[in-house]
């Protein structure tokens, strides 16, 4: 079996697995996946025992605002190509859940650096592909030497342990699968457990990445400066909460004390000192306003290098015209455009890489349109919407078409004609009840008062006052 290895590929791509630059590279993309999900307090380095982490998440937000994006509500996809090709693609995606599937892999992609989607045989499915997973803390990339954006070889990996030896010791070992267009290998450590052909011919895995950067295969992590700006913020709150915990007594420094002298100190007793002693209260004054400053100094950058407007995250804020919010949403809404223009691309080199591995043929194009009112609560089509209607710009059968696009226009005159009938008969109702209702007209204030003072002026003299 081992005469049947392609020596300088395989070796490549295991020399490549074990190497320690990759190895630091995979397990800062894993410590990226620890912050989002909240397993920050390993990273923290304590003084002392009596020193507590103190962590605040603000990579989460950021980084679930940027990825609710395009995928929160299902984009429309208009595809060119055959009929057959077509139909099994969106059979295929409606069997996978298409979108619920991507929306994971855009915060992959923004953890990692980049999400692969590997199409599988499997019988349990209908049309037989099941679309896994992958991320890039998983993944080993084998660049090929004269071009680093395409592929030699791919390695899914994972660290196991096993029980070795008399003594029941544990080991941990490097598991890998390491995919070539022809074979895919299957290694523990450096032993080869077996092999077998690649059914696809091809290396059938597909790159969503975060960012990308020029002439290498996998993408960059958006998150990984976050993090390390995170990482900053918690070590501060750390400090800061140990700093208020040492204020909550006084600290005092003898000196003059000599050989084994023991003095006990008890708060709110006195305390006797030897002779020549000296006992000094330290005055220690941290600077507690100007570290909350620094913290919520680096929070706003945080925000502001990630193109995430605060605003966006935590809501508030002065004004909320649609034209305003555009203004100042305006960053976020540049990742939108430039995301969806990629991911655009990825879909398609995905749907066409399932045509390839089931022999059909690929698809022309694939349009897709995603939902951009899920990104602002307030669009400037809202803001303008009365005036277009009073303009004739538009009507209103227009604007509910654009709210609920799977209505035709004749269903969507029909919703609007049957509400108005409804509502002025409503209205009409309410002011008919309105006017039987009324109460009876009330005398005004100078009348009622008027003959008050007459009756405490009628009883003042009877009382001889």
């Amino acid at each position: 079996m081992l005469n049947n290895l392609p020596p300088e590929l395989i070796g490549r791509a295991l020399s490549q697995n074990f190497s320690s630059e990759e190895d630091e590279r995979r397990k800062e993309m894993a410590l990226n996946k620890d912050y989002f999900y909240d397993k920050q307090e390993q990273s923290i380095e304590l003084l002392n025992d009596d020193q507590s982490p103190t962590v605040l998440n603000i990579l989460k937000p950021i980084v679930k605002k940027k990825t609710s994006l395009l995928y929160s509500q299902p984009p429309l996809r208009e595809y060119v190509g055959s009929n057959l090709s077509i139909g099994v693609i969106e059979n295929i995606y409606k069997e996978n859940n298409i979108d619920q599937l991507l929306l994971q892999a855009d915060l992959l992609a923004e953890l990692t650096g980049s999400a692969l989607i590997l199409p599988v045989f499997n019988d349990n499915f209908e049309y037989k592909i099941q679309l896994r997973l992958y991320d890039a803390s998983n993944i080993t990339a084998l660049a090929n030497e004269d071009d680093s954006r395409e592929l030699d070889a791919i390695s899914i990996v994972q660290m196991v342990d096993r029980v070795v030896g008399d003594d029941l010791s544990v080991e941990r070992r490097l598991k890998q699968q390491i995919w070539t267009p022809e074979t895919i290998y299957k290694y523990e450590g450096n032993v080869l457990l077996g092999q077998e052909p690649n059914p696809y011919n091809m290396i059938p895995f597909v790159n969503f990445k975060g960012d990308e950067v020029y002439d290498q295969y996998f993408g960059h992590a958006p998150a990984r400066g976050l993090r390390l700006l995170n990482e900053t913020i918690n070590r501060t709150l750390t400090d800061f909460g140990f700093s208020i915990k040492f204020q909550s007594f006084t600290p005092i420094a003898l000196s003059g004390t000599r050989g084994d002298t023991v003095v006990s100190i008890h708060p709110g007793r006195a305390f006797n000192l030897p002779a020549g002693a000296t006992a000094e209260v330290l005055q220690t004054n941290p600077k507690l306003a100007d570290v909350l400053e620094y913290i919520k100094f680096l929070e706003e950058k945080a925000y502001e290098l990630s193109n995430v407007p605060k605003i966006s995250v935590i809501g508030g804020g002065d004004g909320n015209s649609g034209r305003e919010l555009m203004i100042r949403w305006f960053p976020l809404l540049q990742v939108f455009q430039e995301k969806g223009i990629r991911w655009s691309k990825y879909e398609k080199a995905l749907a066409n890489t399932i045509l390839f591995v089931l022999g059909i043929e690929p698809l022309e194009e694939l349009n897709i349109t995603y939902v951009k009112s899920s990104i602002l609560p307030l669009t400037e089509e809202n803001d303008t919407l009365k005036e277009d209607i009073e303009l004739g710009i538009k009507t209103a059968a227009d604007e509910l078409m654009r709210r609920k696009p799977e209505l035709s226009k004749e269903e969507a005159e029909a919703v609007i004609l049957e509400n108005v009938a409804f509502n002025d008969k409503m209205n009409s109702s309410n002011q008919e009840i309105g006017n039987d209702s009324l109460p009876p007209e009330l005398p005004l204030v100078e009348e009622l008062i008027e003959p008050a003072a007459q009756v405490v002026a009628d009883g003042e003299e009877e009382n001889g006052e």
